[in-house]
């Protein structure tokens, strides 16, 4: 064995591989001193100015979505999920990659992997984190996202019951007054989407004092007001509930239905007015 060899074997391996006069610490602050001290480059800029211009439009998207809802990406019957359920599938197949060319490269003993590796392991972390907002913005109502969280059963509730829901005995009594007696899971609907008493009280003052609960809660879902139905039946319109519901679906108020009456378009059918509606 030569002797710059033995030299070489006695050298701690971290004094090793520096250079003359380099320590530890002087090596750790020439690295950390780019990204902190020294001018950073226009182009830098420019790519930074990109990226936060395409954050404001994704927190822009956002906020939209809050306040109009998933409508805005073209759900309706029969599509149901399209734009949302493709977004959420393409940032989870981008983490699935990151950890596959992490792997492969681990599994071939690539020597020249470690810079490689840790570009993908933060390409996959940064993936999941985009995909793990979407089942929050798919909700259609985010602010009721706990009613997803698991809670103690001790006493064997069902987990979206009645009372959970808020359905109190007085409310009970409303419904009954109307000449409803649902059921557990047409309780929950119904107070879910928020039919009151006094959107009960208004369907019976309209005339529509005869609907089962799934009726009434289609209604309440596609928007249909008390107000609305009592403007049709004034103009003598005697729509079914289920035409209701398609003139709801398809944005049809009473300024329009007053509209085709003063034009002698006095004998419609929901649909028919829909697809009036639709043309115009």
């Amino acid at each position: 064995m030569s002797p710059a060899n033995s030299a070489l074997e006695k050298t701690p391996p971290s004094e090793a591989v520096l250079g003359p006069g380099e320590t530890l610490l002087t090596v750790t602050e020439r690295v950390s001193d780019i990204p902190l001290f020294l001018p950073s480059p226009r182009v830098w800029w420019i790519g930074f100015g990109i990226a936060f211009a395409l954050l404001m439009v994704l927190l822009g998207a956002i906020s939209w979505l809050f306040v109009k809802g998933v409508g805005i990406w073209g759900i309706n019957i029969p599509v149901g999920w399209g734009f949302a359920i493709v977004n959420f599938v393409w940032w989870i197949g981008i983490g699935h990659a990151g950890t596959f060319i992490s792997a492969i490269l681990y599994l071939l003993h690539q020597k020249w992997r470690t810079s490689i590796n840790r570009f993908t392991e933060a390409m996959t972390l940064f993936a999941v984190a985009c995909a793990g907002i979407f089942p929050i913005l798919h909700l259609g109502r985010p602010q009721y996202f706990y009613w997803l969280m698991p809670y103690p059963d001790t006493m064997g509730l069902w987990g979206s019951g009645p009372f959970v829901s808020g359905v109190d005995p007085e409310y009970l009594r409303e419904l009954k007054s109307y000449g409803l007696q649902p059921g557990a899971t047409d309780l929950v609907q119904l107070r879910i989407h928020g039919v009151s008493p006094d959107y009960l009280k208004g369907l019976k003052d309209a005339g529509y004092g005869r609907l089962t609960a799934s009726e009434i809660t289609e209604l309440r879902i596609h928007g249909v007001q008390t107000d609305f139905i009592q403007e049709a039946k004034n103009l003598g319109y005697n729509f079914t509930p289920r035409e209701l519901v398609e003139l709801g679906i398809h944005g049809v108020d009473g300024s329009y239905l007053k509209k085709l009456n003063d034009t002698g378009m006095k004998n419609l059918t929901g649909s028919v007015a829909n697809a009036d509606r639709r043309i115009w």
